[in-house]
């Protein structure tokens, strides 16, 4: 038998719930993803494949988003498998630029954490807050290559004041996977905090993303 074939059994998408999604098992909800294309086929071979080489159901997600040299997922499937980190990715985004309030930091650290995870090139981002600490902007600052992205301070603080915001939250990504920050990055938050000061804005802090790891300055005390 053709095992690659063995599993094209046609089960409508429509019979899938939210809460038997939840209870689905890392390869089902690969073949969810995959059998997005509608050609009414499971696809369980390709996810089971596709499990055991990655490891995890979001291993596989990243994989697809990151589109490196090393994969192996067929080029037709990987908009179906980027779906659930595009979808969030977009929520999350629009929450935070839509007055969202931020209650607590680990609010900003995991829409942080999704939105940078993946990228293979260096971003900085800030979120703009008012006085009310809602995020009233969610900007790109820099983008740059793998291990730069040219920072000013200057327009940051032109920003600012342009939205009115009170206080800032830095971030940006270390796609190297070293979360550790450089000299680079002490000095460029250095930088920044002392041009906000000089308009009464202040810095809550700077967090660096590498991975499913983040390093967050001000939990450590040092901004």
């Amino acid at each position: 038998m053709n095992m690659k074939n063995s599993n094209q059994i046609y089960v409508p998408l429509s019979s899938f719930d939210r809460d038997s999604i939840n209870s689905l098992n890392p390869v089902d909800a690969l073949d969810y993803l995959l059998r997005l294309r509608l050609d009414k086929k499971s696809h369980k071979w390709h996810a089971t494949r596709y499990f055991n080489h990655y490891k995890s159901f979001s291993n596989v997600v990243d994989a697809a988003v990151n589109n490196s040299l090393e994969n192996i997922i067929r080029a037709d499937f990987i908009p179906n498998l980027k779906f659930p980190f595009e979808f969030a990715n977009r929520y999350l985004d629009d929450k935070t630029n839509h007055g969202t309030t931020i209650n607590d930091a680990s609010e900003v650290i995991n829409y942080l954490r999704h939105s940078m995870r993946g990228r293979e090139d260096e971003v900085f981002k800030v979120l703009y807050l008012n006085g009310r600490n809602q995020i009233v902007r969610n900007d790109d600052a820099s983008n740059g290559t793998i291990n730069h992205a040219a920072v000013y301070p200057r327009n940051i603080i032109y920003n600012a004041l342009k939205y009115n915001a009170s206080s800032l939250i830095l971030a940006h990504n270390h796609p190297s996977g070293n979360v550790r920050p450089s000299k680079e990055d002490i000095s460029i938050t250095n930088r920044i905090r002392n041009a906000a000061n000089l308009f009464d804005i202040n810095v809550l802090d700077h967090v660096i993303v590498a991975g499913n790891k983040y390093y967050s300055f001000a939990m450590r005390g040092e901004i």
